[in-house]
């Protein structure tokens, strides 16, 4: 029987944390067995509990050990564990730059890895020119965290507006169409870039608002935000809540500066919702399921903790004006915006799954 180690936390509010605790239920279903190991989260145990059995942590914890351990994010957390750690060691892993991951992790790599995993394509072309050794492969990570995935009635096409302005632009009820960003205040999710195409864009009309989605505002620049038509939205959302939020707005927009996947712009398109961002890196697909947004320049990357990426990396400064033309674009003609990104879902749906990501992992075991 296939099996393998899974060193994990299993945070469900996490992007790592979802992976963990998806290829969990994928590889139960492919018949691989799962060892845990690491501290799994309280929350994750309950994720586990709701979405296998009662009894599959207690089944699965601290069991025999496998020959392949899989790690998550950084190379050195399972080197440093106490104790055995599996023999063959395998790493999944993302960066958000054009120079990756610093020599601290190529060196952990190349002593004690023998597979990395990344999230697209371009990254492991960066990594191999890092100096990484050992084998790189981009795999397709998943979308369908949240169960069931059907669309509610009212994520399809809208009819005609309520207060129709004869161009076929949307109005809801209360007069106001909201865009959602995403960011933690750290400055690598763009929200500073998407706030300027938003008021280029909209400045001054209040129907339109901006909602900025983050876990986190003190001591950062998000505290300070003070504007009758942006609304900072604080604290952590469970999957049904951050999916309910998602198809709550009427559209989304990321002109993140670097992803390795791009997870939270493809659930907002799984939601159902208009989704614009950023054209690069683990985001170049997005022109099969959302809007893309050309780069204008590459600038200095700015991580505040930096070592899945080399400190002379590059990220990208997506182009503003395009971004505003195109957000006028989507509020000019909402219903094609939502049948698009309908469109948009089902090719997610059919090529992002964890289904898949389970299947490229177990196929190497």
């Amino acid at each position: 029987m296939r099996a393998i180690n899974l060193w994990m936390k299993g945070n469900p509010y996490t992007s790592y944390g979802k992976i963990q605790l998806a290829l969990c239920r994928e590889f139960e279903a492919l018949g691989v067995r799962v060892n845990l190991r690491g501290e799994l989260d309280k929350g994750g145990r309950r994720w586990l509990a709701d979405n296998l059995s009662e009894g599959w942590v207690g089944q699965h914890q601290n069991g025999r050990m496998a020959e392949i351990s899989l790690a998550f994010y950084k190379p050195q957390d399972l080197i440093n564990q106490d104790g055995e750690i599996g023999k063959r060691l395998w790493l999944l892993t993302m960066s958000e730059s054009d120079k990756a991951p610093s020599q601290k992790w190529v060196r952990s790599i190349n002593a004690h890895y023998e597979q990395v995993f990344v999230g697209c394509d371009d990254l492991v072309g960066i990594y191999k020119e890092a100096g990484v050794t050992a084998p790189v492969a981009a795999i397709p990570l998943g979308v369908d965290f949240a169960r069931p995935l059907t669309l509610p009635p009212h994520l399809t096409p809208p009819p005609a507006p309520p207060r129709n302005t004869g161009r076929g632009e949307y109005n809801d009820r209360d007069g106001h169409f909201v865009w959602l960003t995403h960011s933690n205040g750290d400055g690598r999710k763009g929200a500073e870039r998407a706030i300027m195409a938003f008021k280029m864009a909209f400045g001054g009309e209040k129907r339109y608002q901006l909602w900025i989605k983050s876990q986190y505002t003190r001591n950062n620049w998000l505290a300070g935000m003070d504007d009758e038509q942006i609304t900072i939205a604080p604290g952590e959302l469970d999957e049904g809540e951050w999916m309910e939020l998602l198809s709550s707005v009427q559209a989304f927009i990321w002109l993140t500066h670097g992803e390795g996947f791009g997870l939270t712009a493809r659930e907002a398109t799984v939601a159902g919702t208009p989704t614009v961002g950023t054209q690069w890196l683990g985001m170049k697909d997005i022109d099969q399921w959302g809007y893309p947004v050309r780069v204008e320049r590459m600038s200095p990357a700015r991580f505040i903790q930096a070592e899945a990426n080399d400190p002379a990396g590059m990220w990208a400064d997506a182009d503003v004006e395009q971004a505003a033309d195109i957000m006028r674009r989507i509020a000019g003609d909402y219903e094609s915006a939502k049948m698009f990104a309908i469109q948009g879902r089902d090719y997610l749906l059919e090529h992002f799954t964890y289904r898949k990501m389970a299947e490229a992992i177990a196929e190497r075991l």
